[in-house]
Formats: C-alpha cells, structure tokens, sequence
C-alpha cells in the first residue's frame, strides 16, 4: 500500500515478473482493509507516511485485530525512532527506499519470502506442540515424564486413573513425589534409573532387561486393589531434544495382574498334568516314539519361528489424525509402515482399511459415543491386511469438538494386539485342553492317540505361523537379512537384492565383507565381535556399501543375535534402510557452504587490493593536484574508503556467527580470559559470576564479553570498576555488566546496538546481540547516565545449569 499509484504499479511489476508473487494494490488504507476482510494475503507492504494515518497505525489496526501476518514497513522515512518503533508494534521487517530499483525490489521480494516462512515456521511449531500433548495425554498406558532434576513434567489420563492422582496436583513437583502412589515412600524408581545408574535403586527391581536406552522390569506391589496386590510391567527411556541432548525421561506402566495369575495357573495344571502322567505305567513304546519324533519336529518348528520373529522389526503404537468423513491429516511413520502407505501420499486420502462387518458396525458405534463430555475412549477390533490375514487391533482414540459441540477431527494410537489376542485364545485352549487331560489320565491306547493327533494339529500351526513371519520378512521394504555366523548370508528378502544389485543366487555364494566398503570393515568386525561377547545389545550404524555395479549404497544398519536355548549363537539378524538419497544431499549441502565461504574470503580479498590501489592512487592525484579547494573532496574519498574496509571487516566478523554448533559455556572463565587481552590501565575488572555455572550459546559469546569490557574502557570515561554478576528474574537467569563510568544516554540506549552506530566501527554490540540472540539470550542497557552503564543479558532457564548438573 502507498498514496503514489505510480510507485505501486512500479512495485508490482517488480515483484510479479518472475511469477513468484500475486501482488494487488491500493492507495488508501480504508481499501487495505476492506480487502484483508474480504480475501486471504500472505504479507502486507506498506508505506510510512502517508495522508491522514501513517504506516505504524496501519499496523496497530491490523495486530490489534488479532492478524499476524507478516508486515514489511517499505518507506523513504529513515529515522531510527521509526524503524524501532514499527519493530516494536510487530513489524517483521523495514526496508528503506532509494539506491539503484533491480536491487531495491530483490531486496524487498527476499524480506517477503523470510518473513513468510518465519510466520509459517511459528505456526507449524505450535501446532506440532499442541498435537505432541494431545497424544501423550491420551496414551493407554498410564506414562508420566520427568526433567532432569526429577521434577514431573507430564502425567496423563490413565496415569490419574490408575493412581488417583490428578496431573494438576503433581505436575511441577520433585523429590520422588511420583513414587508415593506405589511404594508409600520417596525413592528413586525406574524412571530414575534411566539417568543415573543406582546399585541401590537396581536391586529393588528384579530381572530389570536393558535394551539400548530402555530399562524393563516387572514388580508386584501388595498395597494395590485394596491389599490384593498387583502385578505391573515398567518401561522407562531417556527424553532428548532436537539436538540429541537429554532433557529428561519418560516412564510408561501397564497392569499385568491378570496375565500373571493367568501364567500361574497354567504352570500349577501343567505341573498337576506332569505328575498325573507319571504314574502311567504302561505306554505302548510305538506310540511313544511316534510322540517323541512329534516334540522333537515341533521344537524344530518352533525354533525356526523365533528366528524369523526376531528379524521383523518391533511393532510400534501407530498414530494418526483423520477428519470425520476418513480423511487421514496426520500419520508417523509406524503407521506407515504397519500398513505399507506413503506418508507423502496418504495425508489427505481416505485409508482403504478393510473391516469386518461385524467390526465396522462396532467402530461405528464406538466413535458415535464420544462427545464433548467423554472425548476418549479405547476399541479393540480386527482389520483384514492386504494379504487376506485378519489382525486384532487396540485403538485409543480422541474426538475434538468445536464451540458447537460438532467433531472436528479424530485423534487415535493404536497397536497390533494379534499376538496378545492369540496368546489369551491359546491359555484358555491350553487350560482346557489340560483339564481334558487330567480326566483321562486313565484312558486307553485310544486316549493316547488323540494326544498323537492334538500335537499334529500344534505342529500344523507352528508351520502356519512360521510362513506368517516369513511372508512378513520377505515384502519388507526395508533389506532383512539373516547372516551365518562366518558371516555369509543365509537368508536375504527382496528389498535387499534390489537394494545391491545382485541376484539372490549371487548374494548366497558372498560374505557380506565382500560388498561392504573397506573403509568400514574393520569397525564392522570390532563391533560384531562386541556384540557376539554381549557386551552391546544391538550394532546401529550408518556405512557404505558396494552395489554390482560398482556404485555406492548408503545404508542404516541394525544388527542383532538370534541365539538357541543353550545361548549358542545361530544367526545374525540385520535390517539396511537405504539412505544414500539422504547422505548425498548432505555431502552437497556441505561442499556448497564451503565454496560459499571460499567465494566470500576470495571477494574480500580482492575489495581489500583495489581499495589499497584506491587510496594509492588517490595520494598522488592529492600530491600532484595541490589545490585547496580540492582537499575536502580527497577528505570525503579516503573517509568513504575507510568505511569500505570497516564494512569488509564487519562482514568477516559477521561470518563467523552461527558456524560452530552452540554449547555450554562458563562465562566465569570466558571473563577471567576476556580481560587479560584488554589494556585495562588503572579500571578493575571484579568477577563475581559463579565458576560452576554455564550457559548455552555460541562460542563467539567470548567477543560479547571482551566487548562490554572493551567498550567501559574506551568510552566510560571515569570507569574504575567493571563488575560482572548474575540474579534471577522470572525463572531466567540474569548476567549483568555494570561501570561506574559517564553512563549511556537515555536516547541512545537502543542506538548503540545498531549497526554502525558509535565512535568507533559500531560493529560491536550489534555484533555481540546477534551473538546472543543465536540462543535467544536478550541483552539491553538499563544503567542511569552520570551514575555509569548496566548491560544486562536475560539467559532462559533451560539455556543455563550447574556445571555439576546432569548433561540436559
């Protein structure tokens, strides 16, 4: 928007010639309004001054109103009052007019498109908080989270269910408050364990089963079902941040009394059965051969199953969103995979799952009954898998209501229950069949028999579940593999041979060293040998290898052992999911920012050689031309060419920011280091920062530390004593830098952070805010004039610790 239609038509020519943007323009802000009523924009241009209301109250008008779309303040007005102002009021960005119009508008079109994706950015992260929430909360199984002091960060529905404890009462609060509800008493529990190994805490847990980063147990507490007891199953695991960093750890608890009552029952008839069939004292010797070549092929069986159920991947809780005409809107990758879709694909399409009738009524009927009231509730039903195989799920699924009391969405995590269904059905086939038995314990040849038949049935269905799995191990897409423990291939799926090239007959007659890149060879063998030693659990690691036709194959590696009853090693069991799109991206993300900054340091140096001939050439022009009134303009051309260098200068400073990843920092250190490399003459540097304290940024806050140091000692005028110390406010951690110089002015206390601004390059506090902020650390100047300047920087609570802590 601005009052010059000529300037607008220039603009949008501009702007939509390369067909990036659709740009419609007006002159008065009424218009601007109506429009932004009437139709959906993804930025707003707009000039400063214009009649009757400038840009700044355009702006107030349109945040006031709740948009937040992106606003870009495009004016010839370059006062810094103004500029500060619009950055307060919630403009994104301020482009100043004039200067040559191609660059102008290419400017302009970049801040656009910045400002865009940082609003989209904003959105896409707090709608992805929001659903994280939603789906912890309503988990089946009871889960609860701690941060790494052991204070409760998440607690949810069926964890208030299952202790009574609603998650406002306990959210916030430390010192083993979790563990109350099931031991009576503070103490360090599984979650714990997780963090920090405790001899003491281990011992209280019997056969607790590590896997990677889990910790599993099973305890019965008597207190439970009033004074019945109960038996749980625990899994606890460490939370991490997007940069891997431990932040915390998350405890999931299932009740299993009934799935133990149900194994002890069947353990005491089956030791009944033994000792009935004991007294038998005849058995015709046939037939018992026959029984005995049955047990042996049917253990055979069984062992055959286990090794290709060892080799598909552990199924996952799947979770997805869909609106309520079936339209999927969210998936993760469980999903996915469980059901062989595309994430790409699948979002927006209806998913063609195949119900029962029966079911499908059922589901119906369940989803029907959620309202406002009750929004949860859990399903368990059956599908039909492409391949004709009926499975049994559990789903917990959520409906979101709007004002109305109308469905929006559904939100549901589910698990594959088959095996847990098909255990239940076997236990009470197995009691039935052992009650049966002892019954007959005095039945003839005939009864024996039947037992002869019973048992071929058993080995019918070991047969059928074997084929299940391997059907499941060969239309993988990810390559599965079973390895000799000469480390030649036994087994390869379909995804494997497509993935190197060779045929199965092939990969059958090779090692797997044969097509594995030499370079990762011998860490392969180093850690295959750990794992057969079993001192790791699983080998994960990302290498190369070598495809038929010489090309390179990147791939994630899995590796585990398959072992029989006796602990022998049979089998190794591999997953490769092929990544090489993924690393030559990376390789090319990389060798661009290189050249990128090699370009930059070649473009210095050569700005750097003309200005040099510049200034040159420019003395002898002064030298041979020694006309007065000609002084003032060689004046101007040296000042401009000092300001070239001070830009040079900048830009390589400017550069370093953001390179190396940030970490934690001891500014007590940093200051002690910044102080020695500074002529302080008779101003005492008093340091009364904690030394075991750190702070997360980058690792040039070392420069902000020399500035502030620096800038007290050139420009404090009177300064005797520089003092740096730290205080709380609002659960931020506070670091100030105080003098007891002339002080800053109160109209300059923003100025100095601006680019160029001061006695000197100006470059420095701009420099050390861009530093700070990399980390979202705030610094301002909040000192009295006359009385000396205080520089405070404002720490977020999560970017701050103990050097002692826990690694968060």
């Amino acid at each position: 928007m601005d009052d010059e239609p000529a300037l607008l038509e220039i603009a949008k020519l501009y702007l939509e010639c390369n067909g990036q943007f659709n740009v419609d323009i007006v002159t008065t802000i009424p218009d601007a309004l109506t429009l932004l009523s009437t139709s959906d924009y993804d930025a707003i241009i707009s000039d400063y001054q214009m009649p009757k209301m400038d840009g700044i109250e355009f702006l107030k008008m349109v945040r006031s109103s709740g948009n937040t779309i992106p606003f870009i303040l495009f004016t010839g007005k370059g006062r810094e009052e103004i500029v500060i102002q619009a950055l307060n009021e919630g403009a994104d960005f301020y482009i100043q007019k004039g200067g040559e119009p191609r660059a102008q508008f290419a400017e302009l079109a970049h801040k656009v498109r910045q400002s865009i994706q940082q609003r989209r950015a904003v959105i896409s992260i707090r709608d992805l908080k929001r659903r994280e929430a939603d789906i912890i909360n309503f988990l089946p199984d009871a889960t609860f989270a701690i941060d790494t002091y052991g204070f409760v960060i998440a607690w949810n529905r069926a964890m208030e269910k299952m202790t009574g404890i609603r998650a406002a009462q306990i959210l916030g609060k430390g010192n083993f408050e979790y563990a109350l509800p099931f031991y009576r008493e503070r103490r360090p529990v599984l979650i714990d364990l997780v963090l920090q190994n405790d001899p003491v805490t281990t011992g209280k847990y019997q056969n607790v089963i590590r896997d990677q980063n889990n910790l599993i147990s099973e305890v019965t507490i008597p207190h439970f079902n009033n004074g019945k007891g109960a038996s749980f199953w625990f899994i606890a695991s460490q939370l991490y941040d997007t940069k891997g960093t431990v932040v915390g750890a998350i405890e999931s608890i299932r009740e299993i009394t009934d799935r133990k009552r149900a194994e002890d029952e069947l353990l005491r008839k089956n030791e009944e059965l033994n000792a009935a069939f004991e007294e038998l004292t005849t058995v015709e010797e046939e037939l018992r051969q026959n029984y005995e070549e049955m047990s042996k092929g049917q253990l055979e069986l069984r062992l055959s199953e286990e090794r290709y159920r060892n080799v598909v991947e552990d199924q996952t809780e799947f979770i997805c969103r869909f609106t309520v005409d079936g339209r999927l809107t969210f998936v993760n990758d469980a999903y996915c995979r469980y059901f062989g879709l595309d994430k790409n694909l699948c979002i927006g399409s209806h998913h063609t799952v195949v119900i029962p009738p029966e079911d499908l009524r059922l589901m119906k009927d369940h989803l029907s009954a959620l309202s406002p009231e009750n929004p949860v509730g859990i399903l368990d039903h059956r599908i039909i898998m492409p391949s004709g195989e009926v499975r049994w799920q559990q789903w917990s699924d959520r409906a979101t209501f709007d004002a109305d009391g109308h469905v929006i969405e559904y939100q549901s995590v589910g698990r594959d229950t088959t095996e847990r269904m098909e255990i239940e059905a076997k236990l009470k086939s197995m009691n039935e069949e052992m009650n049966a038995s002892y019954e007959q314990l005095t039945a003839t040849e005939e009864e024996l028999r039947q037992n002869y038949n019973e048992l071929n049935k058993s080995q019918q269905e070991l047969r059928l579940s074997e084929e299940r799995y391997r059907k499941i191990f060969h239309n993988s897409p990810v390559g599965m593999v079973l390895i000799t423990p000469d480390y030649h291939y036994f087994s390869v799926n379909p995804a494997w041979i497509a993935m190197t090239g060779y045929s199965e007959k092939e990969l059958m007659d090779l090692s797997f060293k044969d097509i594995t890149h030499p370079n990762h060879l011998p860490g392969d063998l180093q850690y295959i040998q750990n794992l057969v030693e079993g001192k790791i659990p699983v080998y994960s690691t990302e290498k190369r290898y070598i495809r038929k036709d010489g090309s390179i194959l990147w791939g994630l590696l899995r590796i585990t052992t398959i072992l029989d009853q006796q602990g022998t090693l049979l089998y190794f069991a591999a997953q490769i999911e092929d990544i090489t799109e993924r690393k030559l991206t990376g390789d090319a993300l990389s060798k661009a920012n290189k050249k990128l900054n090699l370009l930059s340091s070649i473009t210095r140096h050569d700005i750097n050689n003309q200005l040099l001939t510049l200034n040159a050439y420019s003395s002898l022009l002064k030298d041979q031309l020694p006309d007065p009134s000609s002084y003032e303009y060689f004046k101007k051309v040296t000042l401009a060419a000092q300001r070239i260098n001070t830009m040079i200068q900048f830009s390589k400073e400017y550069e370093k920011i953001g390179i190396t990843e940030p970490a934690w920092q001891n500014c007590h250190i940093l200051v002690d280091s910044a102080k020695k490399h500074i002529l302080l003459g008779d101003t005492l540097v008093k340091n009364d920062l904690p030394a075991a304290e750190e702070v997360f940024a980058d690792p040039l806050i070392y420069k902000v530390f020399y500035n502030l140091i620096d800038n007290a000692v050139r420009h404090g005028g009177r300064v005797t004593t520089i003092r740096f110390s730290v205080g709380d406010r609002d659960g931020n951690r506070v670091i100030f830098c105080e003098d007891d110089g002339l002080g800053i002015p109160v109209d300059e206390k923003e100025k100095i952070f601006d680019q160029g601004f001061g006695r000197n390059t100006g470059m420095g506090l701009f420099l050390a805010r861009e530093i700070l902020d990399i980390t979202a650390i705030m610094i301002r100047e909040t000192g009295e004039q006359g009385r000396g300047a205080r520089f405070e920087m404002v720490v977020p609570k999560e970017a701050f610790r103990l050097a002692s802590a826990p690694q968060t």
